[in-house]
């Protein structure tokens, strides 16, 4: 699964998605472009709100509106576009 898959997913799941979980693999692989894939789900008009902790630093990515449909487009397995309906 592509990292921009695997962090759909976990935002569809569980309403948000951590940068340190991501550096650590929590996730079932170490994801180092966590900021790129909500920039590009932002401009695909998802609703994504950061949040940053001062103990422990952290930044957490949270789905502020639950989308109706997200349409993904394949191509030989990988993602390369996602259209996501609210």
């Amino acid at each position: 699964m592509s990292q921009k898959a695997l962090i759909l997913k976990i935002l569809r799941e569980r309403g948000q998605v951590s940068r340190n979980a991501c550096i650590r693999g929590d996730y079932g692989q170490i994801i180092t472009r966590l900021s790129h894939y909500i920039l590009l789900f932002r401009k695909e008009g998802m609703n994504i709100e950061m949040k940053e902790t001062e103990n422990p630093k952290e930044t957490i990515y949270t789905l502020k509106d639950k989308p109706k449909e997200t349409i993904v487009y394949r191509v030989n397995g990988e993602i390369v576009h996602t259209k996501i309906i609210y």
